[in-house]
């Protein structure tokens, strides 16, 4: 089972792939927009609907959505300046803290990755 791993992990997985929905086109946005559909199955198969439903309409869920959205922008942003590399990495932290609230909040599970802050 994919979500009994680390559903923190498994509901990342799936914001970026949504962000890459919203930030791609032509064929890159097709193929994000299958693998979020085989993703979303998968998981709603291991939970249920109504579960997965309430998870990703959740503000946990949201704000794990624009850690990683803005983790992408800080990415692109350094990759052309080198002075943003702390950015992207205070952007990162941020973005796993999302990932640990919604874990606990929905899966009552601590964290099996660990990250220093920043």
């Amino acid at each position: 089972m994919l979500i009994d791993t680390d559903p923190g992990e498994v509901f990342d997985k799936l914001a970026i792939i949504n962000v890459k929905i919203n930030l791609t086109d032509g064929l890159l946005k097709e193929r994000n927009i299958k693998n979020f559909e085989d993703l979303s199955s998968q998981i709603e198969k291991e939970i249920g609907a109504v579960r997965f439903h309430e998870i990703f309409g959740s503000q946990e869920y949201k704000d794990l959505y624009r850690a990683n959205l803005n983790t992408f922008r800080k990415v692109e942003l350094a990759q052309k300046d080198n002075g943003l590399a702390k950015e992207v990495d205070n952007s990162n932290y941020s973005r796993y803290l999302s990932k640990l609230v919604l874990q606990k909040i929905f899966f009552n599970i601590d964290a099996k990755e660990i990250k220093i802050g920043y």
